[in-house]
């Protein structure tokens, strides 16, 4: 998640004022970009469509592959386009699985305004499509969230059936990351007002009821989402008596985890709890 207002906040504070800190639905979202071509992971097969939504369109990718035992429902971070970071989505994740891929309301090939109503909306788009989907039917489901994205899978996991919902570098609710944000030196000096639509977002709440595991994943360097967060996060679930699992990853910072070697390892054992014996 970006973090461009309270850059603002703390060049008001060097010049030795106080500053007031809104925080609106667009300020968690990077201005659109030219896309970049995606590569496929070998032996899947893409297919690619639009679903049209409440007078919006949106965009979706399936990466499929005959025999795979799950299915994965991923939710990108706010700079998340399928054309762009796709490939590396489908590196890290077509493994034993298939993979769908969407875009939020007006980025990438999507259409519409984005907002947290519209940008959950495609998630829930996105998962009526997995479900029509013919060989989705024996499949376990699974959902994963990056960053912003998982802050849209945990209220998605909360509305629908998910047998597993992985949450990479993401918080348990807006208020907690938006206070995370803030510098030590720069909390008497900021106050932080949420636009009522993102202060509703709680995603421990959301998974109050979620029947399914949960594996929380962090960054020891991500300063965009701190790895407190997910600590809290995962205790305030296991305190709701989910099943929750946290790992932590030491050197790797905000969107690297992938790249560490031990990433592979951890996400295919959790899986592997999924989809069980063939």
């Amino acid at each position: 998640m970006p973090c461009r207002s309270f850059a603002v906040a703390c060049v008001a504070i060097t010049l030795g004022g106080c500053v007031h800190v809104r925080i609106s639905p667009e300020a968690i979202l990077k201005p659109d970009d030219p896309p970049a071509a995606a590569k496929l992971a070998p032996g899947y097969v893409i297919e690619e469509s639009l679903i049209a939504r409440d007078g919006r369109t949106v965009a979706v990718s399936y990466a499929h592959r005959p025999g795979n035992r799950l299915v994965i429902l991923f939710c990108g971070g706010d700079s998340f386009r399928r054309s762009r970071e796709g490939g590396s989505v489908l590196t890290a994740l077509a493994r034993e699985a298939d993979v769908v891929l969407f875009d939020y309301p007006g980025y990438g090939s999507s259409t519409g305004h984005a907002e947290p109503a519209t940008l959950l909306d495609n998630a829930r788009a996105a998962a009526v499509y997995v479900g029509s989907r013919e060989p989705t039917a024996d499949q376990a489901r699974v959902l994963y969230g990056f960053s912003l994205g998982g802050m849209i899978a945990a209220q998605l996991a909360g509305e629908q059936p998910f047998e597993g919902l992985v949450l990479e570098s993401t918080s348990p609710d807006v208020t907690s990351w938006a206070h995370s944000q803030v510098p030590w030196f720069a909390k008497p000096f900021v106050r932080i007002e949420l636009s009522p639509a993102l202060a509703l977002i709680d995603n421990a709440e959301a998974l109050r009821s979620f029947p399914g595991r949960v594996l929380i994943l962090a960054g020891g360097r991500d300063q965009q989402s701190p790895p407190a967060l997910s600590r809290s996060f995962a205790r305030q679930l296991a305190a709701k008596q989910r099943m929750v699992e946290l790992r932590i990853f030491p050197h790797a910072a905000h969107g690297e985890i992938y790249r560490d070697p031990e990433y592979p390892v951890v996400l295919e054992k959790f899986l592997a709890k999924l989809w069980g014996p063939r």
